[in-house]
């Protein structure tokens, strides 16, 4: 987040005694490593510095449950594609949104937020925009790369979800490094040691050693391969100092659900 930007919003904020109004802009509800980190963002701002808003193109999937009930209403701008006449009214009425609850800060959590929410609220004269990357850019097109390019370096910040992606954005897509912030994804883990034995005995995975997950959907940029090769290498190199064995359980859906490597994985589910 750019400081100087998110200073001038602040102190604004503080001489009329009021919250910094912070917009978080996804693409739906539905289960998604991006729609997560929104809903666990808008979760866990601190309430006496900020007032959360949220808006989403599809105002569904199970996400919408884990919101917190401070959350008022979901603003639903749905969109068929962005190159039907339907984009203009959505995005009329995206302007309206920020001017009338005066938002300071607009952040955006997957490329189609970037391409839609990033120019019109920099139109709009909100004071901080923010843009992200969650991912590589190998499942886009080279005009979605040159489009999402041209946004983010519109805003004045962008998050990557990792040190990778971040030197990514500055040596191929020319962004600032003053301008790009690297911060990992985070979940609360608590919720998962309550439900672990849970989840073991309804799994059928047997509780003598640790049990080494990874869930995603099976497509090839989700890396699946990787941990397969990792897989075969703890296995061949022996047992961890603190078990005699462990246990793999891959959960997804996706393209790569009948791959070759399945057998080596395990089932999935």
């Amino acid at each position: 987040m750019e400081q100087l930007g998110v200073a001038r919003a602040a102190a604004r904020a503080q001489t009329r005694h009021e919250r910094i109004r912070v917009l978080v802009f996804t693409n739906s509800l539905r289960l998604g490593g991006s729609e997560r980190q929104a809903v666990e963002l808008v979760r866990s701002l601190d309430r006496s510095r900020f007032e959360p808003l949220l808006a989403c193109f599809r105002r569904d999937g199970p996400l919408i449950r884990d919101l917190p009930p401070d959350l008022g209403a979901i603003e639903a701008l749905p969109l068929a594609a962005f190159w039907k006449p339907g984009v203009l009214r959505q995005a009329w009425r995206f302007l309206q949104l920020v001017r009338r609850r005066r938002v300071q800060v607009v952040q955006c959590f997957d490329f189609y937020s970037n391409v839609f929410a990033i120019p019109l609220a920099r139109l709009a004269g909100v004071p901080v925009v923010i843009g992200c990357r969650r991912e590589e850019g190998t499942v886009r097109t080279a005009a979605q790369r040159r489009i999402e390019r041209w946004c983010h370096r519109s805003a004045h910040a962008v998050v990557a979800n990792g040190e990778v992606i971040a030197r990514q954005l500055v040596a191929r897509d020319g962004l600032r490094p003053d301008r790009v912030v690297a911060i990992y994804n985070g979940i609360d883990i608590a919720r998962f040691d309550r439900l672990a034995t849970l989840s073991q005995g309804r799994h059928g995975v047997a509780a003598r050693g640790p049990t080494i997950a990874v869930v995603a959907n099976l497509r090839p940029e989700k890396g699946h391969f990787v941990f397969v090769e990792a897989g075969s290498g703890w296995r061949n190199a022996g047992p961890m100092p603190s078990s005699s064995s462990q246990e793999t359980a891959p959960s997804g859906r996706g393209s790569r659900l009948g791959s070759p490597a399945r057998p080596l994985l395990g089932a999935s589910t």
